[in-house]
C-alpha cells in the first residue's frame, strides 16, 4: 500500500470514537492497515472484507487479536445481519465498486442506528498515474489497463448517498499533495497491470519510460503527486 493511502486512512478517521465499538472494514486489502486503525481508534471488534482470496489470505495470517477476523466478501452483498456494526470503515475502495448505490445501501442496512460510515475515495488521479496508465495501455496496445475503478465527484457520491437514505451526509472534497524521494517509491507504490506479470521485455520499456518522465517533473522537493479525494461520513 503506497504511504498516501495510510496518510489519507488516518485524515479520514480523525474526530471519530470507536472505542471499544464493532467495525466493518470494507476493502480491507491484506490487513496491515486494518491493524493500524483498530489500535489507533480502541475499537474492540475488527471484521474485515476484501473481494481477493489472496489478499484475505495473507491478512489472516497476520499476528492479530481474537477479535479481529478478515473473510472474502463484496460489498455489493455483505454476509451480515441487519443492525450488525457501529461504524464502517472504507478506505480507497469505493470506486472500485460495480455497482455504489447497492454498496451504500448494503453499508446502511449493516450499520446499527446512529452508526456511521467513514469513506474515502479518489476524485480525480494524480497527473502521474494518469501518465503510467497512459503509458501501459501503449504498451500493451489496448486502451484499459491498471484496475483503479471508475471516476465518482462529489456531486454524484453526494445524490448516491441521499438515494441509499442515510440520514445525515457529509462529504468533503480536498486536494492532497505528497512528495518521493525518488522515481524508486513512485514506481514501487503503482499497483501494475496484471497483464504485465511475466513479461520482463514490457516492464523494462515501462520502467524506462516511466521513470524519464517522473524525472522530467521531479522539484527540489522531490516527485509531488497530488491527486483529489473525496472524504465522506454517513449516519444511519
Amino acid at each position: 500500500m503506497g504511504i498516501h493511502q495510510e496518510n489519507i486512512a488516518f485524515e479520514s478517521i480523525k474526530g471519530v470514537n470507536w472505542h471499544g465499538k464493532k467495525i466493518l472494514d470494507i476493502g480491507c486489502g491484506i490487513g496491515g492497515l486494518s491493524l493500524e486503525i483498530m489500535d489507533k481508534t480502541e475499537a474492540a471488534e475488527w471484521v474485515g472484507i476484501d473481494t481477493a482470496m489472496d489478499r484475505i489470505a495473507t491478512a489472516s495470517k497476520l499476528e492479530k487479536p481474537a477479535s479481529m477476523k478478515f473473510h472474502v466478501g463484496n460489498a455489493e452483498h455483505l454476509k451480515f445481519p441487519d443492525n450488525s456494526f457501529d461504524g464502517i470503515f472504507c478506505n480507497m475502495a469505493f470506486q472500485q465498486f460495480k455497482d455504489p448505490l447497492k454498496a451504500l445501501e448494503e453499508m446502511r442496512r449493516v450499520l446499527k442506528d446512529g452508526g456511521a460510515a467513514i469513506i474515502n475515495f479518489n476524485e480525480e488521479k494524480s497527473p502521474f498515474w494518469v501518465k503510467g496508465e497512459e503509458i501501459i495501455s501503449r504498451l500493451l496496445g489496448k486502451e484499459t489497463i491498471v484496475s483503479s475503478g471508475k471516476k465518482i465527484d462529489r456531486e454524484t457520491f453526494l445524490e448516491l448517498a441521499e438515494n441509499a437514505g442515510f440520514s445525515k451526509i457529509e462529504a468533503e472534497s480536498k486536494e492532497n499533495t505528497i512528495y518521493y524521494k525518488d522515481a524508486d517509491e513512485v514506481v514501487n507504490s503503482m499497483q501494475l497491470s496484471p497483464k504485465l506479470q511475466g513479461d520482463n521485455e514490457l516492464k523494462a520499456k515501462l520502467d524506462q519510460e516511466f521513470r524519464q518522465y517522473l524525472d522530467s517533473i521531479k522539484n527540489e522537493r522531490g516527485i509531488p503527486e497530488t491527486w483529489k479525494m473525496v472524504f465522506a461520513k454517513l449516519v444511519k
